[in-house]
Order: C-alpha cells, then structure tokens, then sequence
C-alpha cells in the first residue's frame, strides 16, 4: 500500500478539497489494484497505515475538515480510519 496526499485528482477519483489522502493497494507483482482518495473540502493528510491480520486497512492522520460526518473540534484534528481489503470504509 502507498499513502499521499494530494492537491488534485489521481487515477479519476474525485478530489475533494486542498489535499486530500490517497491510499493504492499493489499486488506483489507490483501491479496496481485499486487506488482511493478520500477527503474534505479542507486539509486532510494520511500520517501513517498499517494492516492487522484480518486484512483491513488502519490510516492516520490530521484533517482541518469534518472527515466522513464528524464535526471539525478545532483548526486541526486527528483521525483514525479503518478500511477493508478493498479500501471501504469501514
């Protein structure tokens, strides 16, 4: 997996805003699966990215928006998002 931020659109997902995060999963051939891009109309920066056993996905990071329905508690904010193998939140 590869984690960027970016100020425009990649592979066709839509940009939502300033920056928004990018996730893109390869196989290990290093061909391309998926790629998804998830964001505000604000700032929003992935920090880091793991996986568990299970397969899903774990992103951090900071956002300066309400990220997916939460409200913004200040200029910036963390988040902790959690995706399955397919980048869905979950």
């Amino acid at each position: 997996y590869m984690l960027q931020a970016t100020p425009t659109e990649i592979f066709g997902n839509k940009n939502w805003g300033s920056k928004d995060i990018i996730i893109v999963k390869y196989n290990s051939s290093v061909t391309k699966q998926w790629t998804k891009q998830y964001g505000t109309s604000s700032d929003d920066e992935g920090k880091g990215i793991t996986l568990d056993s299970s397969g899903y996905i774990y992103i951090t990071g900071h956002t300066n928006g309400g990220l997916y329905g939460n409200t913004n508690a200040g200029y910036t904010d963390i988040f902790l998002m959690k995706l399955d193998s397919s980048g869905i939140i979950q």
